[in-house]
């Protein structure tokens, strides 16, 4: 069953205007996926094993999107995104002997989702202070930032970008979003 929140019509209304040049923006609302925040006591091991693939990333490294992934929020807080619906309890069976773990589901308290298309970095840029020039902010990158009034996590991915926001903030990142494009409904 899909959380509430992840609502695909939500987003399914919204159409951008051609005439401002975002007619290639794509907005996809990431139902699929299934999130997992991990705290860490310390700084993690590099004996620090996860289940499923998942690649923990060390200082710099980038990370697919297309794939399961985990991405850093901070020192101490790791962000795991996947398609199985028993993320949390891999990692929690995974993780059960480290007392310096601790594991938490998030699918529920966050929303994912996709903006594809070569205008997504320029939209995000409007909201945003982080540097999302391809060059600047790679494929595979992560940063926690704002968006408008919004914290969100923010990942490059092949073909644009991926947000995982507060649940609660998304009428509030719909609005945003429309603001931004001058959206008009369909």
């Amino acid at each position: 069953m899909l959380p509430d929140h992840a609502n695909t019509a939500t987003y399914a209304n919204l159409t951008p205007d051609a005439s401002f040049g975002w007619d290639d923006l794509r907005i996809v609302p990431r139902l699929d996926l299934h999130k997992a925040t991990i705290a860490f006591a310390g700084v993690p091991s590099a004996d620090l094993v996860l289940p499923s693939g998942l690649v923990l990333p060390r200082g710099r490294e980038v990370v697919d999107a297309q794939a399961d992934h985990v991405l850093f929020i901070n020192r101490h807080t790791a962000l795991a995104v996947s398609t199985s619906p028993t993320l949390t309890d891999d990692l929690t069976a995974a993780l059960c002997h480290r007392t310096d773990v601790l594991v938490t589901d998030a699918t529920s308290s966050l929303v994912s989702l996709d903006l594809i298309g070569r205008y997504a970095g320029e939209l995000l840029s409007r909201g945003s202070a982080v540097d999302l020039r391809h060059e600047v902010f790679g494929v595979g990158q992560c940063a926690c930032t704002t968006l408008g009034a919004i914290n969100v996590t923010l990942h490059r991915t092949l073909d644009g970008f991926r947000l995982h926001f507060a649940a609660s903030m998304q009428t509030y990142a719909q609005e945003w979003i429309e603001s931004v494009l001058s959206i008009r409904r369909s």
